[in-house]
């Protein structure tokens, strides 16, 4: 397989893929070419699952660049974009420059242009992408590994953005040998930014107020006198009384002879 027709196999396998009904290793057998070399085939499947790894993240991108180029771009650049903006991003590494070119002189070198000064550029990825991303990534994800690393690398990247003007344009990116060498150490004194934490003065110890004494002394409340001048022979003799007095009331309650109905009824 050669290098044209890399990108067009990797663009098959990502419009043919359908996650509702497959998985992606039963996709990509399915898809294999057989007596593929070996190392295309590590390719094809490394592009194949991180497009779909980072497919919202790609897709975020997308929207911004055809925001931003509408005049230039369309929706059938959507595969290959984002299989460039995958392999720049996060591959290239591995990729080596030199390979990453082939790749990129295979696709339509206006296009392929547009997309690399839109990646490479520090300014469009904060303005127009870096909140989009922090939505569903870390912003520390984003500012470190995404935009750091793709800005580095403007510089290794410029010899073949000045490629790529040259033939789509027929015109060299334009700048000057001073604002170069200031880019080069521009890149040079770059570096994170760690944060610090403020040094606040520490807070004193809180006081803790002294507890409230209770007294715990008991006094017992003075005995009435009746109490002494009473005897248990009087109190058992007054309880008599009393219920004397009460059965005497209940008898006389229910007496026939009192009760006008009961009489009338007798009669």
């Amino acid at each position: 397989m050669s290098w044209e027709e890399l990108i067009p196999k990797c663009i098959d396998l990502l419009q043919t893929y359908n996650p509702v009904t497959d998985s992606p290793d039963t996709h990509f057998q399915r898809a294999s070419v057989k007596n593929e070399d070996k190392n295309e085939t590590v390719f094809l499947q490394q592009v194949f699952y991180g497009v779909n790894r980072y497919r919202e993240f790609l897709r975020r991108l997308n929207r911004a660049i055809f925001k931003v180029h509408a005049t230039s771009t369309n929706s059938n650049d959507s595969y290959p974009f984002m299989i460039i903006s995958y392999l720049a991003l996060f591959r290239l590494d591995e990729l080596g420059i030199k390979n990453f070119k082939r790749l990129v002189d295979t696709q339509e070198q206006l296009k392929m242009h547009v997309l690399l000064s839109f990646l490479f550029d520090e300014e469009l990825l904060r303005e127009h992408v870096r909140e989009s991303w922090c939505e569903v990534y870390d912003y520390k994800f984003i500012d470190n590994e995404i935009i750091s690393k793709a800005t580095s690398r403007k510089i290794e990247m410029r010899n073949l953005l000045e490629s790529l003007s040259l033939r789509a344009t027929g015109q060299k990116t334009q700048q000057s040998e001073g604002e170069e060498e200031e880019d080069k150490e521009k890149t040079k004194e770059k570096h994170t930014i760690m944060v610090k934490p403020f040094n606040l003065t520490k807070p004193k110890p809180r006081r803790l107020p002294v507890p409230v004494e209770i007294p715990r002394k008991i006094q017992a409340n003075k005995v009435d006198q009746k109490i002494f001048n009473n005897s248990l022979a009087t109190v058992d003799e007054q309880n008599k009384k009393r219920f004397e007095e009460v059965k005497k009331q209940t008898v006389s309650k229910y007496d026939f002879q009192n009760d006008p109905i009961k009489r009338l009824w007798e009669s």
